[in-house]
Formats: structure tokens, sequence, C-alpha cells
């Protein structure tokens, strides 16, 4: 008796889409390998990058090692400072609080990816005790 029934692709499917929100919904600063966004910079003649993830940020720079913020939903810095922006047209830093903030929904896909996950593991459960 095979294992495979009409449930097992959507469940595996949507087991797969769990585990990759799981990654990155807890990427930078928890898993500091990961993140969505890396930029190098360079200030003062201080090289570094900084690199964005879901729930915050990790600034490496060559003199004072790697710096990352709390895990927290919607994060802020100035990026202006950062980048060296002294141009009259600048990044308001609550623009960068509004989008920070928007990440969240990443953790709110992985709940609802969990759920559809459960679901379909109870479906290819019932599905086989019934063809028992």
């Amino acid at each position: 008796m095979s294992c495979l029934r009409p449930a097992t692709p959507g469940f595996l499917v949507t087991l797969v889409a769990t585990i990759l929100l799981a990654v990155v919904s807890f990427n930078t600063p928890i898993i500091k390998s990961i993140s969505f966004l890396q930029a190098s910079l360079t200030v003062d003649n201080v090289n570094g990058t900084i690199r964005l993830g879901t729930l915050g940020y990790c600034l490496d720079l060559s003199t004072n090692g790697t710096t990352c913020s709390s895990p927290s939903v919607g994060y802020s810095f100035d990026l202006n400072a950062l980048i060296g922006d002294n141009t009259s047209i600048q990044i308001p830093t609550v623009v960068e609080k509004w989008i920070t903030d928007a990440l969240f929904l990443h953790v709110i896909a992985l709940c609802l990816a969990a759920g559809s996950a459960l679901f379909g593991l109870l479906a290819h459960v019932r599905e086989m005790s019934m063809a028992w």
C-alpha cells in the first residue's frame, strides 16, 4: 500500500512553505547568517556592512565588530546617518519604521502556513486510516 494519497502533495507543499517562512521570519538578528538585505558602507574611513532582517538588523564594522539590534516588531535606525546622506532628499524615520513593521507579516504568514500544514497532515492521516 502506497503512502501517496490525494492529500500528500498539498501537505508536502504547505510543509515546505512553512519551513521556508520560518527561515524568512527568524533571520537577522536571530539567525545572523541569513538576511534579506545586505549593504556595504564606509563612514569616516570605517568599512562595514549592514544586514537587515525581519525582526532587526546587524551592523558589522571593521573596528567594533558585530552589533545587532534586539529582535522586535518594527525597528528603527538612522539610515541617513549610516549611509552619510547629506542631500536634501532624506528617508524619514517614520517610513523606515512603517516598512519594518510590515515585515512582521512574514510571521503571520508563518502561523497561517503552519495551520494549513497541520490541517493537511490531519487530512492525510485520516485518509490513510480509512484505507486500512
